[in-house]
């Protein structure tokens, strides 16, 4: 389309071409325009014109507008400037439904040979609030024919009567064939009604076009006269427009917030300021609002809303506002917001609906911005030794660095620089290493070691410097530091090891030998042996008592009384006791311990000590028995001998497989016994005893069998000896 060309005075000629396809036509405008204008009949091309009749009104009903043979492809523009052959004469169209007066020339096609009596009729009421638009079939149109006579002598642009061609006379209406096309009609039209149905803020200007075919083509003299030549000689466009702003029914939507920025990281409830007004002129154009949300937070008028945190906006739906701006609806919402400088701005949008009386759906929307302010990061830097405290003249220490972040929660930070006052770039030492990445209330830890010497009471001290950036480059650091102190070494004590060779004996005992070896556990102190002394046998120096030999007396090459230990030296000595035990005592083992105590260099005391366990091992009881026969009615002696060397033993019974318990004086077997039992038996010693028992020269040789059951004192297994007798009778 081109644009808006204003006609100039009469007399003030603008000459141009207008194109169709590829023919160029010469054309004075200027004439024509002026004639407009200035309205002079003389100067105007010779055409019929009517107000108020649409194409319905003279060839009523029944009219089928569909055919292409000639039609209005536009509002014509100037072949020069491409601005568009139109003048308004008032103030416009301000807004849907208001009026415009305007002249203008359209340009008119022909897709047939020729045609004849072309009308054209304006529906200047637009269509508007028809139900079933139909151009200008109905309602109230402007009429006008093409001219029969071009003005200017100077081609048949604006004007072609091609009824004279075939005789007929007086005819007002023009004509169109392939020769002149495209023609050209000059149109003033008054009170058009401001119409935009299609939305595109140009004015809709529904027409139809008649026209009649030759042999059909009565004598046109008047606007009535320019009607179809049968129903379907038309065609018709709804849709037409001409290049006249039309302005839309419009919202209008204010939306600001209470503040501008927040700090980055802390969640904040920010208030939303909500203002709508319809500005349009329309006086009767009021509106009623039905819907307002938000990109980000969803419905505005939902007090449900889970993304809001309050809303005073539920009243806006029905709300009506009048035209003009002066009325207006308000409101408020509150949402949580938060966010990072690195991550950008927050930005929402608001949009509000409604449908004014037209039943136009209107709209608006406006945005806010929230930016997040820059924080300074924060770390907090943790520094320990391990140990604190070394005994001189010093050693190793451990040092752990804890970085942590204070920062909000949307402010990462990454450490960049660990530096110690001593030991210079931590980067690389021990497990310490800079780049790491902390979120808020993270900790970076790492440690390393180094060597801390110095004279007792010395206090080594040294700062840990950390530094990071955020995710906006600004730069912290923190320092912290820790102290290691020196201290004097006291004694340290003695390291005594005791061992006892062999470590069991037999019961009731033997003699053991125990091994002592003393070591000075100080790194920097002598020590001096003052005793050494076995809490069972005594003094272990000497001979005497159970100890009967001993090497811890000879000072020069072993442990012993007076020998004098350099740092971490150590002496060893043995000797030699009595281990009486007996296995029927508790406990079945002795425990014995040594302490050696002395005195250091600095006059501190020194001790150690430690110990040694034989065991007692059980000895099993050993014994024997014999039995001799002496007469008919023999006499029987038994004899039960102690073989142990070790303890006493206890003749438990006598039992013989002839003549029963040797024993039981009611025995009938026997007589004259002197058997009796629980007899004790010495170590070496015997027991005997005698009976008498009657044997049968039918029995002869008679042998029989006495058994002794032989025990200790202390639970072992009783021993059964056995012994038999022979006797036989001749």
């Amino acid at each position: 389309m081109g644009n808006l060309f204003i006609a100039q005075a009469a007399g003030l000629p603008f000459v141009g071409r207008f194109r169709h396809g590829c023919k160029e036509l010469s054309l004075v405008v200027a004439i024509l325009v002026a004639a407009m204008v200035a309205a002079t009949p003389a100067q105007a091309a010779p055409q019929v014109t009517g107000e108020g009749v649409c194409m319905d009104d003279l060839f009523p009903g029944n009219l089928k507008c569909t055919a292409n043979d000639v039609a209005i492809s536009g509002v014509a523009t100037d072949p020069a400037t491409g601005d568009y052959l139109l003048t308004i004469r008032d103030d416009g169209c301000q807004y849907p439904g208001d009026t415009v007066d305007f002249d203008a020339i359209f340009e008119v096609v022909i897709n047939a040979t020729e045609r004849f009596d072309i009308g054209t009729f304006f529906a200047i009421d637009g269509d508007f609030g028809e139900v079933l638009p139909d151009g200008a079939l109905s309602g109230t149109c402007t009429v006008a024919t093409l001219p029969t006579d071009d003005p200017d002598g100077d081609g048949p642009l604006f004007g072609l009567d091609l009824d004279e061609a075939i005789g007929q006379t007086g005819d007002s209406c023009g004509d169109i064939n392939k020769s002149n096309n495209p023609m050209f009609i000059p149109v003033s039209l008054t009170d058009v009604v401001c119409a935009d149905p299609d939305g595109d803020e140009q004015l809709n200007l529904p027409n139809c076009v008649s026209w009649r075919q030759k042999g059909a083509n009565e004598v046109c003299t008047m606007s009535d006269d320019a009607y179809p030549g049968a129903p379907s000689k038309c065609r018709c466009d709804e849709a037409f427009n001409v290049p006249i702003t039309v302005p839309p029914a419009k919202l209008e939507l204010t939306k600001t917030a209470t503040v501008s920025s927040i700090d980055e990281g802390k969640p904040k409830s920010v208030t939303f300021n909500i203002k709508v007004k319809n500005p349009g002129l329309d006086p009767d154009n009021y509106v009623l609002l039905s819907t307002l949300t938000d990109d980000m937070f969803g419905d505005l008028t939902d007090t449900t809303n889970t993304s809001l945190n309050s809303t005073t906006c539920n009243t806006l739906v029905g709300d009506r506002l009048d035209a003009d701006g002066t009325d207006e609806y308000t409101c408020a919402f509150t949402a949580t917001i938060v966010g990072n400088p690195s991550e950008g701005s927050h930005k929402n949008v608001a949009t509000v609906s409604g449908t004014d009386m037209r039943s136009n759906t209107l709209g608006d929307d406006d945005d806010e911005t929230i930016t997040f302010n820059d924080l300074t990061p924060v770390i907090e830097v943790t520094k320990t030794a391990s140990p604190t405290i070394l005994d001189e003249p010093g050693g190793n220490v451990t040092f752990t660095v804890k970085v942590k972040s204070n920062s909000n929660m949307s402010d990462p930070v990454s450490l960049t620089s660990l530096s110690d006052s001593v030991f210079g770039n931590l980067n690389g030492q021990g497990d310490c290493a800079t780049g790491a990445s902390l979120a808020s209330g993270e900790t970076y830890s790492c440690s390393f070691t180094a060597e801390i010497t110095g004279a007792p009471g010395y206090k080594h001290n040294n700062i840990v410097t950390a530094k990071a950036v955020d995710d906006e480059g600004n730069e912290t650091s923190d320092v912290d530091d820790a102290t290691v102190e020196i201290r004097n070494v006291a004694g340290a004590g003695f390291t005594v090891t005791k061992t006892a060779s062999p470590d069991s004996v037999d019961e009731p005992g033997g003699q053991v030998t125990f091994s002592v070896s003393v070591k000075n556990n100080s790194t920097v102190d002598w020590v001096t042996i003052d005793s050494m002394v076995d809490d069972v046998h005594g003094d272990i120096t000497a001979v005497g008592g159970d100890i009967s030999a001993t090497t811890c007396t000879i000072a020069a090459s072993n442990c012993s009384v007076g020998r004098v230990l350099a740092p971490l030296a150590s002496c060893g000595c043995s000797f030699t006791a009595l281990v009486d035990l007996d296995y029927a005592d508790e406990p079945k083992y002795e425990k014995d311990t040594v302490t050696i105590d002395g005195t250091d260099d600095d006059g501190d005391p020194v001790t150690g000590f430690d110990s040694a366990i034989v065991n007692v091992n059980n000895v099993q009881p050993s014994a024997t028995v014999s039995k001799t026969a002496k007469s008919a009615t023999v006499t029987y002696e038994v004899v039960v001998v102690n073989k142990s060397t070790a303890e006493a033993l206890t003749l438990n019974s006598l039992m013989d497989d002839k003549f029963g318990d040797l024993t039981d004086g009611s025995n009938l077997a026997i007589s004259n016994s002197t058997c009796s039992p629980s007899q004790s038996i010495p170590v070496g010693g015997s027991y005997k005893c005698q009976f008498d028992a009657v044997v049968n020269a039918a029995d002869s040789p008679h042998t029989n069998t006495v058994t002794a059951e032989v025990g200790d004192n202390d639970g072992s297994v009783a021993v059964k000896p056995t012994d038999s007798a022979t006797v036989e009778l001749k």
